[in-house]
């Protein structure tokens, strides 16, 4: 199980990291093509698909793992020595669709509610975002106010980037729980010797939805350059 679990991890990574990469990518070209006009709609058209894989690749893959775990547990029983090695106490790794699924199929009116309002304000006003900045930067007749306010002042209704504020917040406070509550496991005699270990981290989930929320945050700058230099 924890080869198939690191086998799957290191998957995940070069998924992530590969998308981090195009994401880069992309930025870069767009410096180099900015002045010719005549590559803006095929451009801004990658950027977008670029942009959506990264949303989705975040807010599927696990953003943190909490793993908490006794490392090794000496008993020394008259001569002899007992010793367990690697046994999990507490684990979990769940991604913002997991929360979200587990949120509104509780059943229970308020943690509906909850999943709903981060579905709506994390997965959904992004996806909306993009489309409508698509639209606005395809579209002739640019007077259409929900498109433009979509485009370009639907950001402070988006929780994209407190999501990312409060999950790297929720990683603080566990890790240093578990710290803690390990530290008081912890026990060195002669009959008895536990090693604990705080194996929580953030995960390329985490880490996937920051580059997305921050490509996002220098495409809309870039699209406001574009669209003056297509109407000049």
């Amino acid at each position: 199980i924890g080869g198939e679990t690191e086998r799957i991890r290191k998957q995940q990574q070069v998924l992530g990291y590969g998308l981090i990469g195009i994401l880069m990518t992309v930025l870069l070209l767009w410096l180099l093509i900015f002045k010719m006009k005549r590559f803006y709609a095929p451009a801004f058209l990658f950027s977008v698909l670029i942009s959506f894989a990264a949303m989705f690749t975040g807010v599927s893959l696990p953003m943190i793992e909490i793993d908490a775990r006794i490392a090794e547990l000496d008993l020394q029983i008259m001569s002899s020595h007992i010793v367990f090695y690697e046994q999990i106490i507490f684990y979990q790794a769940k991604s913002i669709l997991d929360v979200i699924k587990i949120l509104v199929t509780d059943g229970k009116a308020d943690t509906v509610f909850v999943g709903c309002l981060i579905f709506i304000f994390s997965v959904l006003f992004p996806v909306m975002k993009l489309i409508c900045t698509t639209i606005y930067l395809f579209i002739r007749e640019r007077s259409n106010r929900f498109i433009r306010y979509m485009a370009f002042n639907s950001g402070k209704w988006s929780m994209a980037d407190v999501m990312v504020i409060a999950i790297f917040m929720a990683y603080v406070g566990f890790k240093g729980i578990l710290d803690n509550q390990l530290g008081d496991i912890e026990t060195h005699t002669e009959t008895i010797n536990v090693v604990t270990t705080n194996k929580t981290n953030l995960q390329t989930g985490f880490i996937v939805f920051v580059a997305f929320c921050l490509f996002n945050l220098i495409m809309a700058a870039i699209l406001k350059k574009v669209t003056k230099n297509t109407s000049d």
